[in-house]
């Protein structure tokens, strides 16, 4: 039996589905219940795909109940984790960071804007530089070099 057929994923899939409906039509609090149950009862038999969307959900909830702190951010991260160009978890987790900066600009030192401006992107380039890295050398290792031409 595929596990597309399996009738414990198909029940999980049905009540996560329903989550997604009782979070989007305003019932946070009864959402989070089911998520809680069906991830207590199926926790184990959930393909990796299913599992990503169970946790993406319970971040969404915990962002609209006003709960975005770093059991938040930890979620993310592993949803993150288990699949590294997944939109919908990064733009999350960039919501969640953007929400701390501008509650942290409150307590900017006293300084002129521009010094402001240079000290960030200064600090953002800086902390950019091992991304830009590990792309440069994923790029090298799965490079294909076209032939040479032949000498005529």
């Amino acid at each position: 039996m595929s596990s597309a057929q399996s009738p414990t994923r198909t029940v999980a899939l049905q009540l996560r589905t329903r989550a997604e409906v009782l979070a989007s039509r305003g019932g946070l609090p009864q959402a989070q219940a089911l998520l809680a149950r069906i991830k207590a009862t199926w926790s184990e038999t959930l393909s990796d795909a299913d599992r990503r969307k169970l946790l993406k959900l319970q971040a969404r909830l915990a962002m609209n109940s006003g709960g975005g702190d770093e059991q938040t951010a930890a979620v993310l991260e592993e949803v993150i984790a288990l699949d590294p160009l997944d939109g919908d978890a990064l733009m999350m987790l960039a919501v969640l960071f953007y929400g701390g900066y501008t509650v942290m600009l409150r307590y900017k030192p006293a300084i002129h804007w521009q010094t402001m401006i240079v000290a960030l992107t200064f600090s953002a380039t800086v902390t950019s530089i091992p991304f830009r890295r590990g792309i440069a050398m994923s790029r090298i290792a799965t490079a294909t070099f076209a032939p040479s031409a032949p000498d005529a």
